[in-house]
């Protein structure tokens, strides 16, 4: 019998639009799509494409631009990949500035006020 799956999730996942790009660390490679939520601590990801399975846990440099109000936001941080499915991504963000963690909660708020 199939034990039931453990919640890890750090922080609270706010439905947003926005596009996403990311790239692998170690090969190079390139992966564009929309965003679907996102958190404090991580982001999923609807992609047409995804990297293959082997690259779970692999570290990627990540570029979120969403848009709040009048406003377009960007992110940039480094991340890692915590789950890959058929169509999709969700990446762990791992390290960024302070400067990108207050662009990350004014995105946040802007989707909890909508």
């Amino acid at each position: 019998m199939k034990s039931p799956s453990v919640e890890r999730r750090e922080s609270e996942r706010h439905t947003m639009q926005g596009s996403v790009e990311f790239v692998i660390d170690e090969t190079g490679d390139l992966y564009r799509g929309e965003l679907v939520n996102l958190s404090k601590s991580g982001i999923y990801i609807a992609l047409e494409t995804p990297p293959a399975k082997d690259c779970l846990t692999a570290m990627c440099s990540l570029h979120i631009t969403s848009q709040v109000g009048e406003e377009v936001v960007e992110i940039r941080a480094q991340a890692r990949i915590a789950r890959i499915t058929d169509n999709s991504a969700g990446l762990h963000i791992s390290k960024m500035d302070h400067a990108t963690r207050v662009a990350l909660v004014q995105i946040i708020r802007y989707a909890g006020e909508r």
